[in-house]
C-alpha cells in the first residue's frame, strides 16, 4: 500500500478540509537540509515536506479549520494555488 502524498494530491486534501488560502514555504540554511511547509492563512503549518519518505506530512493543524475574517491580513509568501502545483510537478517531485 502506498501512503504517499504528491503536492497535487496535497492541495485535493487541503480543499476538502476546508483550506482554501495556504502558502508554501521554503527555508534552505547551509547547515541544514531544505525544509519545505505548508502555511494555513493564519500561520499554521499544516504540512511539511519529508525529503526522506518522498511525501508531504499532514500535522494536527490540518484539521483545525478557521475562517479569515475580513480585514485580516493575510501572511507573505508564495500563495499555493492548482496552477502552482502543476507548475512545481514539472520541475520537481514533490
Amino acid at each position: 500500500m502506498n501512503n504517499k502524498i504528491c503536492l497535487k494530491e496535497l492541495f485535493a486534501i487541503l480543499q476538502a478540509l476546508g483550506h482554501h488560502q495556504f502558502w508554501m514555504n521554503e527555508y534552505n540554511h547551509p547547515s541544514a537540509p531544505l525544509y519545505r511547509e505548508i502555511c494555513s492563512w493564519d500561520q499554521r503549518v499544516i504540512a511539511w515536506w519529508d525529503e526522506q519518505g518522498s511525501s508531504w506530512i499532514l500535522t494536527t493543524e490540518v484539521l483545525a479549520f478557521v475562517n479569515n475574517p475580513g480585514g485580516v491580513e493575510l501572511q507573505a509568501g508564495a500563495p499555493l494555488s492548482i496552477e502552482e502545483c502543476f507548475h512545481l510537478s514539472l520541475i520537481v517531485t514533490i
